[in-house]
This record gives structure tokens, C-alpha cells and sequence, in this order.
């Protein structure tokens, strides 16, 4: 490989692509997932092979979250996208905020809906639900579905209350499934979970009705069982002829449509005879077969030997456009990392200077409080020489009282004595 820069690619996973590349003789190669294009992008790059770009997320803001968790996508998505031959999305939305994002040309994009593969047991399955007793909520159980699969849920419980006899399986695992199984704690009798399984088909066609939006929705539809869409937010009902075109221009994620109630939801659930399910079950199949069937939504590079040319001739001079492109983003890196290096600096010093400042408060606290605990104590020191000196004072007191006591008791002797001589006295002038 001549490519001499590595920032944010794997060139050793790109290496073995190349291999691959020449041992089977590939000349067009399609990318799917972001995670992705460290290894291959550089291969096809070092190789001169054009590529398809497919971007078959809905969620808005997703391509701001990897910019800010991994830096190096963020020159990294803009060449990207930029010299792909082909720019395939799943929804219409998706290709907008591509679009503006990047400020790439109208004639670079194709919209080719979320599609499924016919195979020959999903083809030769007529059967279809008789009545609507089994639920099933599949798919995975991460923190983007907590809401989508609450209100699944949700619609489970309330035709529970009409209808006891129902039951619920939920496929699928993640890491909010203690939180799911603690939703479900109150009915767990009627509930089933399943974990991870790769037998899906075979799932479906033991239940009668799926909640749950995106990719099941539409396993859901080609296995001709009713489908709810549970929504990312709120809930959006059932897919029927009526309104699947509109589904499926969101990937079945209910964006865009109107919001429904749970009680509304049910009331249609409950409407659902044979003949209706028959009707909308065979109906949305049909839709689905003939608009996103995998083997009619493939798209394949078929320009001409000039195009194919261009397309080759658009490399030659990306090594040194891409090593100048990385160097400048490198430098920004850098200078993002010295620039916290100064915030965290700062912040250290800051803290620094009221952790001082903190613990001279704390002195200065210590110190008041030990000035006030002398004060205390010298305050009650001088109330305990007040309390002797009126101690003392008291016993004077109290001494005193009793001699003047004692020479009361005497005074009253001697003036009872002296009246009593008195009185004796007039007794004798009077006996004379």
C-alpha cells in the first residue's frame, strides 16, 4: 500500500481488503456501515475502486454524534461521501441532512427504501392468524427503543384488560432489558421472554400480531402478520393497504405520520375478523414484494468504459489531497488537545486557588470557634465564682436567720415571763 498517512484509518484491516480485492477480482465494492470505512475506504482508495455509499440511518443528528465521539470521522465523512460513485438512502430524510451536510450534488444520490430478501419459505408461507391472541415485541432492547417498546407494551396490557386469554413473547436483548422486565412484572404470567434468537421467521409465524417499528415491521409484513408501529416517541397504529406507502418512505419508523392513542390502537385491533386480517396481511405482503423486494432495490455501477475511467482517475491525485486534508485536521486535533490542556490548567489553578482560599476559611473558622470556646469557658468559670460567692452569702444568710431566731425566742420568753408577772400581780390585788 502507497498510502502514506494514518490518521483515523486502519490500515492494517485495509491491507487484508486489498487482498481480497485482487485475489477475487472485485471492482465495485458498496459500503454499508460507518464502522466500516476506516478499513475499506482506504483500500479502495489504494486499489482505484469506486464504491457505493449507502446510508441507511434515519436518526437525525447521527452523523454530529460521530464527529464528536470519534474526531477523525470528522474529515473523514466528508471525503467519504465526497467520492463515492454513488450515494444509496433508505429514506428520503436521510438523504436530505446527507446533503446538506456535505453540500454534495442532487445527481450523486438514489433512494432505495429498506428491503428484504424473498426467500423460498417466506414465498411459499400461506398462513395467515385466524384471530389476534398472540403479541410479539422483537427487536433489540437498547436505550434509542426504551420508548418504542414501553408502548408496545402499553398496547399489550390494555387488550389484555378486554381480553384475558392473550399472551405476549418478547424477542431480543440489550441493555435496558432488567428495565423492561420489571415494565412487565405486574402481568409476568402472561409475558415470555426469548433473549437473542436467529429464528425469527419461525417466530413470527407463531404469533398472530408484532409491535415495534423499523426493520420487524417489515419481517413482520412479509410474513403476513399485523403489524403495529410503535414509534420512537408516540405511538403510530397499524399497517395497513392504506397507508404502508407512507411507512415505508420512513423505514417503518412512523416519522412524519400522525400519533395515535392506545385505545385507539386497540379499538382497531379488535375489529379485525378473518376477513380483515386476510385483506391487510395479503395486501401488505404484495406492496412489500413488489416494492422492497432485495432482488429489484439492488443498485449496481454500470456506467460506461469512460465513466468507469473517470471514476478510477479521481484517485490518482487523492493520496496527496487526503495526506494535506489529515495533516490539517491532525493540527486541529492538536490544538483542540492544547487548548484543554489550558482549560484543564486553569481549572487546576482556579481550583488550586479556592482550595487555598477554602482552607484559610476553615482556619479562620477553627480559630473563631476555638475564641469562642475560651470565651465560654472563662463565662462559665466566672459563673461558677458568682454561684460560690452567692453560696456563701447564702449561708450568712441563713446563719444569721437562725440567730435572729434564737434571740427572738428569747425576747418572746422573756416578754411572755414578764406578762405572766404582771398578770399574777393585778390576780393578787384583786383577790384582796
Amino acid at each position: 500500500m502507497t498510502l502514506n498517512y494514518a490518521i483515523g484509518f486502519d490500515l492494517q484491516k485495509s491491507e487484508t481488503i486489498e487482498s481480497i480485492f485482487r485475489d477475487y477480482k472485485i471492482d465495485q465494492i458498496h459500503v454499508h456501515q460507518f464502522d466500516c470505512i476506516p478499513a475499506i475506504f482506504p483500500a479502495c482508495v489504494s486499489e482505484k475502486k469506486p464504491y457505493v455509499a449507502f446510508v441507511h440511518t434515519g436518526i437525525e443528528g447521527i452523523y454530529n454524534w460521530f464527529e464528536e465521539q470519534y474526531f477523525d470521522y470528522k474529515g473523514m465523512f466528508s471525503v467519504f461521501f465526497e467520492m463515492a460513485s454513488k450515494i444509496v438512502c433508505i429514506t428520503e430524510k436521510a438523504m436530505e441532512e446527507n446533503k446538506r451536510k456535505y453540500n454534495i450534488p442532487d445527481d450523486k444520490y438514489i433512494i432505495i427504501n429498506n428491503s428484504i430478501k424473498f426467500s423460498e419459505d417466506i414465498i411459499k408461507n400461506d398462513k395467515i392468524p385466524n384471530t389476534i391472541s398472540n403479541f410479539l415485541i422483537l427487536g433489540r432492547m437498547g436505550e434509542e427503543k426504551r420508548i418504542s417498546i414501553i408502548n408496545a407494551i402499553n398496547i399489550f396490557k390494555e387488550y389484555l384488560l378486554r381480553h384475558p386469554e392473550a399472551r405476549l413473547t418478547i424477542v431480543g436483548d440489550g441493555s435496558i432489558k432488567d428495565d423492561i422486565i420489571k415494565e412487565v412484572q405486574n402481568i409476568k404470567e402472561k409475558v415470555t421472554f426469548l433473549g437473542t434468537r436467529t429464528d425469527v421467521f419461525n417466530i413470527l409465524l407463531q404469533n398472530d400480531i408484532v409491535i415495534g417499528l423499523d426493520r420487524c415491521i417489515l419481517e413482520t409484513i412479509v410474513s403476513k402478520r399485523i403489524a403495529i408501529v410503535s414509534g420512537y416517541s408516540e405511538i403510530k397504529g397499524m399497517v395497513t393497504p392504506e397507508n404502508i406507502n407512507d411507512f415505508a418512505k420512513e423505514n417503518f419508523s412512523g416519522k412524519e405520520l400522525a400519533s395515535r392513542s392506545i385505545e385507539y390502537v386497540v379499538n382497531e385491533i379488535e375489529k379485525l375478523d378473518l376477513e380483515k386480517i386476510k385483506q391487510i396481511t395479503e395486501q401488505n405482503y404484495r406492496f412489500a414484494y413488489d416494492n422492497l423486494n432485495l432482488d429489484r432495490n439492488i443498485y449496481i455501477f454500470e456506467g460506461n468504459s469512460d465513466e468507469y475511467k473517470l471514476e478510477v482517475e479521481k484517485y490518482l491525485q487523492l493520496e496527496n489531497y487526503l495526506t494535506n486534508r489529515m495533516t490539517k485536521l491532525k493540527n486541529e486535533k492538536d490544538s483542540i488537545f492544547d487548548e484543554k490542556v489550558s482549560i484543564y490548567k486553569e481549572k487546576e489553578s482556579i481550583y488550586n486557588e479556592m482550595q487555598k482560599q477554602r482552607e484559610g476559611y476553615e482556619q479562620q473558622i477553627k480559630n473563631i470557634k476555638q475564641e469562642t470556646d475560651d470565651k465560654i469557658n472563662n463565662f462559665n468559670i466566672k459563673i461558677g465564682q458568682l454561684q460560690e460567692e452567692l453560696n456563701k452569702y447564702k449561708d450568712l444568710y441563713e446563719v444569721e436567720k437562725l440567730e435572729n431566731e434564737k434571740i427572738g425566742t428569747k425576747i418572746r420568753r422573756k416578754i411572755y415571763k414578764t406578762y405572766r408577772s404582771v398578770l399574777n400581780s393585778f390576780n393578787k390585788t384583786d383577790k384582796k
